[in-house]
């Protein structure tokens, strides 16, 4: 008999193999054993959940941006078409990457910096709520579009146009940093002209918006905290994190969801970019609970440098796909099966 991924999470976590996460461990083994919950007790969890993950790194202001979601999830809940729960995700995939990077990475001697992956884990998804708009104003216009036989004018073309979200502190610019971050690992895309393309109200992408929302709130926390951002200072908010971590963080979320052709070709390469490699992997992965708190159709297992995973068929292969085309050399890291 498998065992679930949720089973194996939750013994990984009461066996102390995440000790240097300094996780709010009851919370998370909590979480991962409950049933079928409502809307608002699931957001009350994650947002607890997440103010004891982050509050180590003086940093756990941050949830708020987790509660918005799950408040504006919460709302959209009866509208079809709006998608997966993305706040249950937010805790899952974070813990199915500590998993990942605590075994499969830690052993090939790629392991993620554990700051990195709590920005990129936890709040890679927080800008879901403007792609919800954009799906609103989709079906909207689907609405009103039935009577263009009998109407004249044409369609119109909305635009998502975020003034000054991009301008940093000292001058400096969120695509600039993205795109000079993502040359470093050797993936040639310009994340302003990327933006640029998926800023109609149609195609409007929560990754990118994600990306360029918490690089704006961190730098101004920085600021704030640290306002000649110096490098050497002992408070949490040293200007060097906000170089290495925070801006590889926010790369890694910039480009985990999009198309596989806006990435032109390149793959995400472990040696160059475990931040980046680990989040697409533990994103894709997480397929499981996207609607509630107890599916079994999912197992996880790491043996000899091969993640063993299990999925029902046609969730395993179109995971696999995605993978393939994102990650390079996948194959060699990961098993797919059918549960």
């Amino acid at each position: 008999m498998n065992v679930s991924i949720n089973e194996t999470l939750r013994a990984a976590i009461l066996d102390n193999k995440f000790s240097n996460y300094n996780l709010p461990e009851q919370e998370i083994v909590d979480f991962l054993t409950i049933g079928e919950i409502s809307s608002e007790e699931i957001q009350s969890k994650v947002v607890t959940i997440v103010r004891g993950i982050m509050g180590h790194h003086q940093k756990k202001n941050l949830q708020h941006l987790i509660a918005e979601l799950a408040r504006i999830e919460c709302g959209t809940t009866e509208i079809p078409g709006m998608g997966r729960d993305h706040v249950v995700h937010a805790v899952l995939s974070f813990t199915l990457g500590a998993y990942i990077n605590e075994w499969l990475f830690t052993d090939i001697n790629f392991t993620v910096d554990v700051f990195q992956w709590k920005i990129a884990g936890l709040f890679h998804d927080i800008g879901y709520p403007i792609e919800i708009a954009g799906k609103i104003f989709r079906d909207y216009w689907k609405t009103i579009n039935k009577t263009k036989i009998q109407a004249t004018y044409e369609n119109p073309f909305f635009t998502l146009s975020l003034e000054e979200i991009d301008n940093l502190y000292n001058g400096k610019n969120s695509f600039d940093l993205i795109t000079q971050r993502l040359k470093l690992w050797d993936i040639h895309i310009d994340a302003r002209k990327v933006f640029e393309k998926c800023s109609s109200m149609t195609k409007i992408n929560h990754g990118i918006i994600s990306a360029l929302s918490i690089l704006s709130i961190v730098d101004c926390l920085y600021q704030k905290n640290n306002p000649t951002r110096l490098n050497d200072v002992d408070n949490g908010w040293a200007e060097r994190n906000f170089d290495e971590d925070i801006v590889s963080a926010c790369s890694a979320i910039f480009i985990h969801n999009l198309e596989i052709e806006d990435f032109r070709g390149y793959q995400v390469d472990i040696k160059k970019s475990p931040i980046a490699y680990l989040l697409i992997l533990a994103d894709c992965l997480q397929d499981w609970d996207r609607a509630g708190c107890n599916n079994n159709m999912y197992a996880i297992d790491y043996k000899d440098g091969i993640l063993d995973y299990k999925a029902p068929l046609d969730r395993a292969e179109k995971i696999q796909k995605e993978v393939r085309a994102k990650l390079f050399d996948i194959d060699r890291f990961v098993e797919f099966n059918l549960l």
